[in-house]
């Protein structure tokens, strides 16, 4: 597995984290660790570029689900139940993970998480980062 780290030009910062190969339970805590050292390094906006993954197993939904976590701050008890509601309606929008170019295997597994009804998946990335510069 491959990992590598851009961060284009654009009104806020966006940190770009591509992924080449599986995304499953050998790899999984490697990309997770990676992104998380962005986050930590004060990236507030992620793209994980899914174009080079041809498989992902739920360990690869499990740092997705992570990552979702670790850039939306916890909030009131009331909050997170109006967030999670939303979520399972469909009308939240993670504000700050996208996803891009996710092969149809891949999304097939997110589609059947859920993953898409609250996190963007993009298949331009310059789409994907004006985004995060779009009123949430």
């Amino acid at each position: 597995m491959e990992i590598s780290i851009s961060h284009p030009e654009s009104e806020v910062p966006v940190a770009i984290i591509r992924v080449e190969g599986e995304f499953d339970a050998y790899t999984a805590d490697h990309v997770q660790k990676q992104a998380e050292s962005e986050i930590d390094q004060g990236a507030e906006n992620l793209i994980l570029d899914m174009s080079g993954i041809p498989f992902m197993s739920s360990a690869g939904v499990r740092v997705i689900y992570a990552l979702f976590n670790a850039l939306h701050p916890r909030q009131s008890s009331e909050q997170e139940i109006a967030r999670s509601k939303m979520m399972r309606e469909g009308t939240y929008t993670a504000p700050h993970l996208k996803l891009l170019n996710p092969n149809k295997q891949v999304l097939n597994v997110m589609r059947m998480v859920g993953i898409d009804r609250y996190i963007e998946i993009f298949e331009d990335e310059e789409q994907a980062v004006d985004a995060f510069t779009e009123p949430v």
